[in-house]
């Protein structure tokens, strides 16, 4: 391993290769959006006749927004007000255009910095982070800012992995290259994000430390299918980050060329050269009132 302890960033997620994968990765994520929302119970609050302020923090390309404008109905949506904050430019753009295209009725999109976002105290009824605080650099300070900027009553709903079976796909096709070759478990990929988001007891004492009541926290599970193409698109870049913490400069020389292709092997002949990657996902789901 090239470092005891690897780690990785929210800014290592926001290269141009990233970027570009990003509405395929929503395949993956989007199951979980339904799956928040549901959680959340917004759409009942919202039919109570109580207009819904709206925060999507750390909103990436607005998938949660995207399934929010899906799911409530019309009415609702005529009173509600929809940010979606994000820091960075390129997701903010992106998420603009969505907000055109998707027509979603009054929606803003800016630049937000989860961990102080100059918002006024008490302004939102509703935030959603989705698969947020395992990259924060300091994802105390974001779910601080989070109850601040939320009304009493307001309610906090966030997602983060537990597992992903599609780690240990590209596991089993880069370590069959070379028997001395190293590639993370989920366990120790998720470790080289903010430690802890895996464990629900753990995501539900970092809401309660920042004073949230009635914290609920529960594990879901979806099974999604993508072809090959595309898990081989969004592998390409993870592999990449993934290689540089875990191999040696020399195993990099030698093999990095090599791995997309050894994953690609891999994958047609489990599932077929025209199959789809069947993969089980797991996330913690977790709520909680100010």
């Amino acid at each position: 391993m090239a470092t005891s302890h690897p780690k990785l960033e929210y800014t290592s997620y926001q290269t141009p290769e990233f970027l570009a994968n990003y509405y395929i990765a929503e395949k993956l994520t989007g199951p979980f959006a339904t799956t928040v929302i549901e959680h959340s119970r917004i759409a009942e609050r919202a039919r109570s006749g109580h207009p819904r302020a709206i925060l999507d923090t750390a909103c990436g390309l607005g998938i949660v927004s995207s399934t929010l404008n899906r799911t409530l109905d019309d009415e609702s949506k005529r009173r509600w007000s929809l940010t979606c904050g994000d820091l960075s430019e390129t997701m903010i753009e992106a998420t603009r255009q969505r907000i055109e295209r998707e027509k979603w009725p009054n929606a803003d999109a800016k630049v937000v910095n989860a961990q102080s976002t100059g918002f006024p105290d008490e302004i939102f009824t509703d935030i959603f982070a989705a698969f947020a605080f395992t990259l924060f650099p300091d994802p105390e300070a974001a779910m601080n800012e989070c109850y601040r900027i939320l009304k009493p009553g307001g309610t906090l709903a966030a997602t983060t992995w537990k597992y992903a079976t599609w780690m240990s796909l590209l596991r089993t096709a880069v370590t069959g290259m070379s028997e001395g070759l190293s590639f993370p478990t989920i366990e120790e990929f998720l470790a080289m994000h903010n430690v802890g988001w895996d464990s629900e007891s753990f995501v539900g004492s970092q809401f309660e430390k920042s004073g949230f009541k009635e914290v609920r926290v529960t594990s879901v599970t979806e099974q999604v299918e993508v072809p090959i193409s595309e898990f081989l698109q969004l592998s390409r870049s993870m592999l990449n980050l993934v290689i540089e913490k875990w191999w040696t400069r020399e195993q990099r020389e030698r093999y990095q060329a090599e791995a997309p292709l050894a994953v690609q092997r891999y994958l047609e002949e489990k599932f077929g050269v025209d199959g789809l990657v069947d993969m089980g996902l797991s996330a913690i789901v977790a709520v909680g009132s100010k």
